[in-house]
């Protein structure tokens, strides 16, 4: 939930894609949910066909293979229901070219950006091809501020007749680290956030995203904030059998620790009180431990802690007496 909200405390939630095979029922459901809405009685809603990044790859140079792929574009898509289906001009074809080098990572060069326009754009003469570079509409997209190293995107003019290229974009496919359409910890941070009047919020910020990092990473639990303490971690690093462990690892010398764990196992098997894994002590209060509890003595009444029994020990619970 915190990639989805706010500065606010308001939240924002992703699109979802939902295949073509079950929209209709998808559209039927909505439609019978929003009925039971006063507000939303004789509604209707609109959906956006969008395709799927590497659905349809193909060799571009197989026309068996381009005719395959293209029905199997519009295959979800009734054609005679669309407004201009074969208008030509009211149609747009995404072309993706990969350039690589395997063993090596691949920049665009800022230097270069007139030769690739002359090789994308091969009927644009000189006179047009510098135009293109000194349109408003022609963006430089830097790497890293490393700013020999830029890709660019831009619309074409003029368009010429044999090509109908009508726009470019030149890019890597890296990834930022982090990204975010709403005002979010995860947004663009900019130099002024660094203010005395703002660092506060930026310093909130970088906790949250060290938060998510450290769950993504698999770490199994959040960073402490430095305002609560979370219970599952703050008495860890004090329990006094995990500062012996410590102690115990660093001095010997002459067994590793996954020999170390396989005598203590012998020797914890013995035992018949064992300890809770999320509360670092021999006992528990807690009110969603799984498992079978048994009041002693019997009949008790009361509250009272739970108190974990070794099934290794092999001791019946009836031969057990509490101090």
């Amino acid at each position: 939930m915190k990639q989805n909200r706010g500065v606010q405390g308001h939240l924002y939630f992703p699109t979802f894609d939902i295949p073509p095979g079950d929209l209709e029922a998808f559209g039927n459901k909505l439609r019978e949910q929003l009925k039971l809405i006063p507000t939303f009685q004789d509604s209707f809603f609109l959906h956006e066909w969008r395709g799927i990044k590497g659905g349809c790859i193909h060799d571009g140079e197989d026309d068996e293979e381009v005719d395959n792929s293209l029905d199997q574009a519009f295959d979800a898509i009734d054609i005679s229901m669309l407004t201009q289906p074969l208008d030509p001009d009211s149609w747009y074809v995404d072309i993706g070219l990969e350039i690589q080098c395997p063993g090596h990572i691949v920049q665009w060069l800022e230097d270069a950006h007139t030769t690739i326009l002359h090789y994308a754009l091969p009927q644009h003469n000189q006179r047009e091809i510098r135009s293109i570079l000194r349109s408003p509409k022609f963006h430089v997209d830097t790497a890293a501020l490393l700013y020999d190293l830029a890709g660019f995107r831009t619309e074409v003019t003029p368009k010429h007749e044999g090509d109908s290229i009508v726009y470019l974009n030149v890019y890597t496919t890296d990834k930022s680290v982090t990204y975010q359409l709403h005002t979010g910890a995860f947004r663009r941070h900019k130099a002024e956030d660094t203010l005395p009047s703002t660092i506060g919020r930026l310093i909130q910020d970088m906790e949250t995203l060290g938060e998510v990092w450290d769950t993504c990473a698999g770490s199994g639990k959040m960073i402490a904030d430095s305002r609560r303490q979370q219970t599952a971690l703050q008495q860890y690093n004090n329990c006094g059998y995990r500062t012996r462990w410590c102690i115990l690892i660093e001095k010997t010398k002459l067994a590793d620790d996954e020999k170390i764990r396989a005598a203590l196992l012998a020797q914890f098997k013995l035992l018949v009180w064992m300890p809770w894994g999320k509360s670092d002590r021999m006992w528990t209060s807690g009110k969603k431990e799984t498992g079978h509890c048994r009041r002693l003595p019997e009949g008790g009444e009361g509250s009272a802690v739970k108190i974990a029994l070794n099934p290794s020990a092999g001791v019946a619970i009836g031969d057990v007496e509490l101090g």
